[in-house]
């Protein structure tokens, strides 16, 4: 099994830019929560989905233990 060591600035070496989209699946669930008051279980399906896109795109995470980190 391949150990997959997670990038801290993935995109251009800035951390605040990291930190912003590392953040991202929260702001959405509660915009969805808050904002457009949608079904609770609705928005944590789309905050999660959110996370494994992240994981495997910008952090460049192996899909398999992306979705085994899901199931976890």
């Amino acid at each position: 099994m391949i150990t997959f060591h997670q990038l801290v600035d993935p995109l251009g070496g800035s951390l605040a830019f990291a930190a912003l989209l590392a953040a991202l699946p929260l702001i959405l669930l509660f915009v969805m929560l808050g904002v457009f008051r949608t079904k609770a279980w609705k928005a944590a399906v789309a905050s999660l989905i959110l996370s494994i896109v992240l994981a495997a795109t910008v952090w460049k995470m192996p899909l398999d233990q992306t979705l085994s980190a899901t199931a976890e």
